[in-house]
C-alpha cells in the first residue's frame, strides 16, 4: 500500500550550522528540512505560492509551537519563502507504511494514518 500525504502545514527556515539528529552537519545550502516525526531519508515536495521544491528529511523539529517544518537555507530560497520568513506552504510526500515508523501493535493502521496525519498540521 502506497499513500500520498498532502497537508498544509506552517514552515520555517534555518541557516545556523549545527548538528543534525540523523547525524553529521546541517548544511544550509542542501535541499533538506527537518520534522518531528516522519523518517529521516524521505523525500518531500514543498509548495509556496506556486514554487515547489523536494527536500529530504534529515533533522528533527521545529521545536516552536504551531510550526510542522523547518526548511534548509536553499530549499527557502527555492521556493520564495525567505523574506517571509514563516509561511504557510503545502508539503506533500508518498509513503509506503512498510518503513518504520514505530505503530503500536493494538492499533489499528486507519487509527495510524489519522494520528500521523494530524502530527503534520
Amino acid at each position: 500500500m502506497t499513500l500520498v500525504i498532502l497537508v498544509s502545514v506552517i514552515a520555517s527556515y534555518y541557516w545556523q550550522p549545527q548538528a543534525v539528529a540523523s547525524g553529521g552537519r546541517f548544511d544550509p545550502k542542501a535541499m533538506t528540512c527537518a520534522h518531528k516525526s516522519l523518517p529521516f531519508g524521505i523525500p518531500i515536495k514543498v509548495t509556496y505560492k506556486h514554487r515547489s521544491v523536494v527536500c529530504t528529511i534529515n533533522d528533527r523539529g521545529p521545536y516552536i509551537k504551531g510550526r510542522s517544518l523547518d526548511l534548509s537555507y536553499a530549499a527557502a530560497a527555492q521556493i520564495g519563502m525567505l523574506e517571509k520568513g514563516v509561511a504557510r506552504v503545502t508539503m506533500q510526500t508518498v509513503w509506503v507504511p512498510e518503513l518504520p515508523l514505530r505503530r503500536p501493535t493494538q492499533e489499528t493502521w486507519l487509527d495510524f494514518i489519522v494520528r500521523k496525519l494530524g502530527e503534520l498540521m
